[in-house]
């Protein structure tokens, strides 16, 4: 496939990020690639996000709580695995 046939099916739509509303740059996973295969692909545990609360989310617990839109990622979370809600969250 040609670089030129790439970017024109490169999207130029607003995309909001899920926590924040800003413009969001990446697939986040709500729970995490590493705590279970099965969910990697689970449309429900992926959600659009801007880098910098993708990056709260992933890697700075102490913050995460501050995210705007945190709890509903919680109660997503929940509704996927419980189990892995009470270790993140509880």
């Amino acid at each position: 496939m040609s670089l030129r046939i790439l970017l024109m099916n490169i999207s130029t739509e607003f995309i909001p990020c899920f926590f924040c509303g800003g413009t969001a740059t990446d697939r986040a996973h709500l729970i995490r690639r590493s705590w279970s295969k099965k969910y990697i692909k689970m449309p429900e545990n992926i959600v659009d996000a801007c880098r910098t609360c993708h990056y709260i989310f992933d890697n700075k617990p102490w913050e995460r709580d501050e995210l705007p839109n945190i709890e509903k990622a919680k109660e997503i979370i929940k509704s996927i695995d419980e189990t892995y809600y009470y270790l993140t969250f509880e």
